[in-house]
C-alpha cells in the first residue's frame, strides 16, 4: 500500500505545474481553403506539438533548421525571408514550451503565423515568437490559468502552475506592451478567456485577419 501512495504522490509531483488544458476540438468550423493555407505551410504547431515529444522534437528540429537558414542568409546577403508558420493547437503541456522560451535564436527569428487556434501555452508560443500574427476566419484564441492533473486526473490548481501562469503572463504582457497586472487580470483571472476580433486588435494579439 505504501509503495502505491508513493507512486501516486510521484506521479502527482511530476505532473504539478506542467499541464494547460487541452481538448480535441472540431476544426470543421473552417472550410476547406482556409485549411488549406495551413497545410501549405513548411511548419504546422498542431494537436501534437505541446501533446507528443516525438511531435514536439521532429517539428523543432525543423523549425531550428530553418531558423539557422534565415540567419545565415541574412548575414551573408541582408535579405530576410521570414520563415511561416501555421497554428493550429489548443494547447498542451507546458515543459514543451518552457523548452523554447528564450532562445536566443528563435527570438532573433523573424516568424509570421497564420493562426486557426492559438489556445493555451499555443498562446503563449505565439505571442512570444510570432512577429506577425494573421488570423483566419474564426480563428479561436484563448488564455486560462496553467493547472495540473493530480494522480486521479483531477484538475488542480497550485502554486507552482500560479507561478507558470504569471511568468507566461509577464512575458505575453512584454511582447503586447501591456502593463503586466493589467494583461493578468484579463488574460489569467476569467476562467477560459476567449477573446473577439474586436479584442484581439484592441490588445494587439493579431497584426492582421483574413477575410473570407
Amino acid at each position: 500500500m505504501r509503495t502505491i501512495i508513493k507512486k501516486l504522490i510521484l506521479a502527482l509531483a511530476l505532473l504539478l505545474g506542467t499541464t494547460y488544458l487541452f481538448s480535441n476540438e472540431d476544426y470543421s468550423e473552417h472550410n476547406v481553403s482556409n485549411l488549406r493555407i495551413i497545410n501549405e505551410h513548411s511548419i504546422v504547431i498542431d494537436q501534437g506539438y505541446f501533446t507528443d515529444g516525438k511531435v514536439f522534437d521532429r517539428t523543432t528540429r525543423d523549425l531550428f533548421k530553418m531558423v539557422a537558414a534565415q540567419q545565415a542568409l541574412k548575414m551573408t546577403t541582408g535579405v530576410i525571408i521570414p520563415i511561416e508558420i501555421a497554428v493550429l493547437s489548443n494547447g498542451g503541456y507546458i515543459s514543451f514550451y518552457d523548452s523554447l522560451s528564450g532562445d536566443l535564436h528563435l527570438k532573433d527569428a523573424y516568424i509570421v503565423c497564420t493562426v486557426a487556434t492559438a489556445e493555451s501555452i499555443a498562446f503563449s508560443f505565439m505571442i512570444e515568437f510570432c512577429d506577425e500574427r494573421i488570423m483566419l476566419p474564426k480563428a479561436s484564441v484563448m488564455t486560462h490559468h496553467a493547472f495540473a492533473f493530480n494522480a486521479f486526473g483531477a484538475k488542480v490548481f497550485t502554486d507552482s502552475s500560479k507561478r507558470a501562469s504569471i511568468r507566461h503572463s509577464d512575458l505575453e504582457a512584454i511582447e503586447l506592451n501591456i502593463d503586466r497586472d493589467k494583461w493578468y487580470a484579463i488574460s489569467r483571472m476569467q476562467g477560459d478567456k476567449f477573446y473577439s476580433k474586436k479584442e484581439m486588435k484592441e490588445y494587439g494579439i493579431a497584426t492582421d485577419f483574413l477575410e473570407e
